[in-house]
C-alpha cells in the first residue's frame, strides 16, 4: 500500500439509487408532532402555513396526521375553528421528549410516581443502552430476562436503577462494576442520569411538582402496577398474537415479529389464546420486527394503551379504530372507558392548576386503580383478527360483496373488579 489515488467504480442505478446528492432533510424523514408543538409554542398561525415557509416544507397530509395525533392527544384544541396549544400541550412542548413520553411523564405525577417516570423517560431518550457486540449479546439477553420477564423497557429501567442507586451510595467505580456486571454502556448511563435531573427541573420550574412532598409525589414508586402502566401509557402501538403462531397483527394490518432481542422473544403462543404487545418502534430488516415490547393484559390495553376510544353502533368500544372491546357487563365496561377518561381529565386538571389536581377523590382514585392493576385479570379473547382486503397481500375481487372487516375483539373475564366505590 502507498500514497496514490483510489478509484472506487458503482452502477449507475446504484449512484441514482443509493448516492442522493443530499441527506433528506429532516423534516421530511422524522416524526412532525414535536416540531409542530414548538411550531404552537411561538406561533398563532395554522401549522401547516407556518411549516410551509420551510425550505423543504413536509407534505400537507403528514402535517394534517400529525397534528389530528396530537388533538387526540390533548395538546391541541380547535375551539372556534383555530388550532390551540392547550395547557397540557404547553407543558408537553416545554419537555424535550417524544409527545406521549411527555404525557407519561404527568400521568406518573397523578399516579403519585414521579421518579419511575422521569426514569422511564430518560432511558428511552439514550440509544443502546446494553451492549450488544459480538460474544455478550447471550449475556445482555440473560440480565434482560432476569430484570424484565414481560417488558424490554422495564428491563432497561431496573438495570439502571442498580446503576443509579449504587453511584449514589457507594460511588463512580461500584456503579462501573454495576454496569459490567449488566453489560450497560457506562457513558450512555450517565447521559440518563443527566436527562432525568434535567427533566426534573423542567417539571420544578413550571411548577408541575414541588408542592407536594417527594413521599407524596412517589407514593406507589415501588408499584410494579403502576410502573407497567407508565411504560404502556408511553409505547402506545399495539400488536397481537393469536394461538401458536409467532406472526403479529399490528394496525396496519401487516404482519410483524418479536424481534429476537426482546426479551419476550422465547415465549412460546398458546393455542385458543391471544397476547398483546405495546412496542415503541418497528424495525424493517429481513422481516418486519417489532422492537421494546412489553406484554400487555387485556385490562391494560383497555385503561392504557392506544391513543383513542370511543364508542361504536356497531362493534360496541373501538380502541384506535380497529380493536374492538367488550365485557360481559356494559355496565362495568362503561366504568373502565369511565377510568381511561378520568386519567385523562386528571392531565388536564394538573397542566391548568398543579396545586389543585391531587383532589382526596382523585387519591382515591388512583389507589383502587393500583388494585385494580395488580390484579392482573387476563381476560379472554373471543375471536382472532382477520386483515381487511385493503391490507391484505391479497385483494379481494371486484365483485366481493363489501363488509366491515373482522377486528380482534377483547372481552374481560367476569372476574374483573372495576369498582371504585363511586364514579370519578
Amino acid at each position: 500500500v502507498r500514497e496514490g489515488i483510489c478509484y472506487r467504480l458503482f452502477s449507475k442505478k446504484a449512484a441514482e439509487v443509493c448516492m442522493p446528492d443530499h441527506e433528506t432533510p429532516e423534516m421530511l424523514r422524522c416524526s412532525l408532532e414535536n416540531l409542530i408543538l414548538r411550531a404552537k409554542s411561538i406561533s398563532t398561525a395554522p401549522v401547516a402555513e407556518f411549516l410551509s415557509h420551510a425550505l423543504t416544507p413536509p407534505p400537507k397530509e403528514r402535517v394534517d396526521l400529525a397534528v389530528s395525533e396530537l388533538t387526540v392527544l390533548g395538546a391541541i384544541s380547535h375551539e372556534d375553528k383555530t388550532e390551540r396549544l392547550t395547557a397540557l400541550g404547553w407543558h408537553m412542548a416545554a419537555l424535550p421528549l417524544e409527545p406521549t413520553q411527555a404525557k407519561m411523564i404527568l400521568l406518573g405525577i397523578m399516579l403519585q410516581a414521579v421518579e419511575p417516570a422521569l426514569t422511564i423517560a430518560a432511558c428511552l431518550s439514550v440509544p443502546d443502552m446494553f451492549r450488544g457486540g459480538g460474544n455478550e449479546r447471550d449475556g445482555v439477553q440473560g440480565v434482560q430476562e432476569r430484570l424484565g420477564k414481560n417488558s424490554d423497557i422495564l428491563a432497561l429501567v431496573h438495570a439502571f436503577e442498580q446503576f443509579d442507586m449504587t453511584l449514589t451510595r457507594h460511588g463512580p467505580q461500584a456503579a462501573r462494576d454495576v454496569a459490567d456486571r449488566f453489560y450497560l454502556v457506562e457513558a450512555n448511563l450517565y447521559m440518563a442520569v443527566s436527562i432525568r435531573d434535567q427533566l426534573r427541573d423542567i417539571l420544578v420550574t413550571r411548577r408541575l411538582i414541588g408542592h407536594s412532598s417527594y413521599e407524596d409525589l412517589n407514593l406507589y414508586s415501588d408499584s410494579p402496577a403502576i410502573r407497567r402502566a407508565l411504560v404502556l401509557s408511553a409505547a402506545n402501538n399495539l400488536a397481537h398474537r393469536v394461538g401458536e403462531g409467532s406472526e403479529l397483527l399490528t394496525r396496519s394490518g401487516v404482519n410483524a415479529f418479536v424481534h429476537p432481542s426482546s426479551v419476550v422473544s422465547n415465549q412460546v403462543g398458546i393455542a385458543g389464546r391471544s397476547v398483546w404487545y405495546a412496542y415503541l418502534e418497528l424495525a424493517q430488516t429481513r422481516k418486519l420486527f417489532i422492537r421494546s415490547n412489553t406484554v400487555a393484559t387485556p385490562l391494560e390495553v383497555i385503561l392504557l394503551c392506544g391513543t383513542f376510544l370511543e364508542k361504536s353502533a356497531i362493534s360496541g368500544w373501538l380502541l384506535d379504530d380497529w380493536i374492538s372491546c367488550c365485557r360481559n357487563s356494559n355496565e362495568d365496561m362503561e366504568l373502565i372507558v369511565g377510568a381511561r377518561k378520568a386519567l385523562m381529565a386528571g392531565m388536564s386538571e394538573l397542566a391548568e392548576r398543579p396545586a389543585e389536581a391531587m383532589t382526596p377523590t382523585y387519591r382515591q382514585f388512583v389507589r383502587v386503580l393500583q388494585v385494580i392493576l395488580e390484579q392482573n385479570e387476563e381476560g379472554e379473547i373471543i375471536k382472532a383478527s382477520k386483515r381487511s382486503p385493503q391490507n391484505s397481500r391479497e385483494s379481494a375481487p371486484d365483485n366481493a360483496e363489501k363488509s366491515e372487516p373482522e377486528r380482534p375483539v377483547i372481552r374481560l373475564g367476569p372476574r374483573t373488579v372495576v369498582t371504585t366505590g363511586s364514579r370519578v
